[in-house]
């Protein structure tokens, strides 16, 4: 199958490689670079080595997932129902019949469910700020280096 690239395409293909080639210069510049030296020699081994070094991360999108935000949320209300409950327990079960140890484990196990999950949804928010962050960044900087030339 051949392959056509629209005029466009080929712009972006050039832009893609010329970044590239950058990331590759300046890995390669701080690891062969020597105090005094006026130049770094690249060569076709050095090249070969750094394909092996340098990878190319893609973002992890199950953790980014909205749905994993509301089953925390859901995780926290149903802790909190259980803190509740095991609060009243008493009440709830004198009807049925009495344990204290049901009732504390009850209470526990809602508070830990609440924290945990509370947790976890901070973390992920955080995570996803820095990662937005990070990102917008990265974009600066990339259009800086675009601009510089």
């Amino acid at each position: 199958m051949k392959v056509i690239y629209t005029e466009s395409g080929s712009q972006a293909l050039e832009n893609y490689q010329l970044l590239r080639k950058r990331e590759l210069e300046e890995f390669l510049r701080k690891r062969k670079y020597v105090f005094g030296d006026d130049f770094v020699e690249i060569t076709a081994t050095d090249i070969k080595n750094a394909e092996k070094e340098i990878t190319y991360v893609k973002p992890n999108r199950r953790t980014s997932l909205p749905m994993t935000a509301t089953l925390l949320k859901v995780y926290m209300f149903v802790g909190l129902i259980m803190v509740v409950v095991g609060v009243f327990y008493e009440q709830i079960m004198e009807l049925i019949y009495g344990g204290a140890t049901q009732q504390m484990l009850f209470i526990f196990g809602g508070i830990a469910l609440s924290l945990v999950s509370g947790l976890a949804h901070y973390y992920i928010q955080k995570r996803d700020e820095r990662r937005a962050m990070q990102k917008a960044l990265e974009i600066k900087a990339k259009k800086f280096e675009i601009s510089e030339d």
